[in-house]
């Protein structure tokens, strides 16, 4: 697990320079180029929950024998819910505040939007 953390820490040095060098002309581009990270990330940190939860299901199945081990494979599994409930909720609430906050936060870089809003009221 130590070995983990001291990835995970080199990791995010490595993506200091990123930021770093980016060199935003104002606040707002500094905080669209954090939300453009945090919406690359989480992604990935999600589909690592849902593999960790079917980790425990497979435990779980595997484990037919031993209830000690089935027990474990429940908590593998419960934790591998909670994981998903909070990368996908961190990912709705940071995608309403940028779309309450800023308004060029869901727009690609030929400025055109990524999602498709269906206006009744537009002709």
């Amino acid at each position: 697990m130590k070995s983990f953390f001291k990835l995970l820490i080199v990791s995010c040095g490595l993506l200091v320079p990123l930021i770093v060098f980016a060199a935003p002309e104002n606040f707002k581009s500094l905080i669209n180029i954090f939300t453009n990270l945090i919406k690359a990330i989480i992604p990935v940190i999600g589909g690592l929950a849902i593999l960790y939860f079917f980790w425990g299901i497979a435990k779980y199945i595997f484990s037919a024998g031993s209830e000690e081990l089935r027990s474990e494979a429940k908590n593998v599994m419960t934790w591998g819910l909670v994981a998903m409930f909070v990368m996908f909720s961190f990912y709705g609430i940071l995608s309403l505040f940028g779309y309450s906050f800023l308004p060029s936060f869901g727009q690609n870089s030929s400025g055109s939007n990524n999602l498709e809003i269906i206006d009744p009221y537009r002709p």
